[in-house]
């Protein structure tokens, strides 16, 4: 199970994993805009297009301290979801020394998938979010 954490977005309101509503929640963690960043930040945009209605939560973790550079790089890209900033011990759970690292979690905070590359992601949570409940 990834670990419960409580913080605050990068614009300021209170996030708590556990509360975090989503059949299935994606942890994007992140440093700072590359080609990997850029490449990640398209998919999760597209897989948030597709999934949200079927119950995909994402959530970005990045290292990056500015807030103000946080919301203006997810906001340049339409990365519409929750961004947080890590202090250093999300990255250390996730074991995500260097970004892109993409954690999939169920609504128990189960870890079902980790992966560098989130292309990897989509069949895999179609099958669980094309289920019935």
């Amino acid at each position: 199970h990834f670990p419960n954490f409580s913080t605050y977005t990068a614009n300021g309101r209170p996030l708590t994993l556990s509360k975090v509503s989503g059949r299935l929640i994606l942890l994007h963690f992140w440093n700072q805009p590359s080609a990997q960043f850029e490449a990640g930040i398209q998919t999760l945009a597209y897989y948030n297009d597709l999934f949200s209605e079927k119950g995909l939560a994402i959530v970005g973790v990045t290292r990056t301290k500015s807030a103000e550079k946080v919301l203006s790089w997810s906001g340049q890209r339409e990365a519409t979801w929750p961004q947080v900033i890590d202090k250093g011990d999300l990255f250390q759970a996730a074991g995500a020394n260097a970004g892109p690292k993409f954690i999939l979690l169920d609504q128990d905070r189960k870890i079902l998938r980790q992966e560098t590359n989130a292309e990897r992601l989509e069949d895999f949570m179609a099958e669980i979010l094309n289920r019935r409940r």
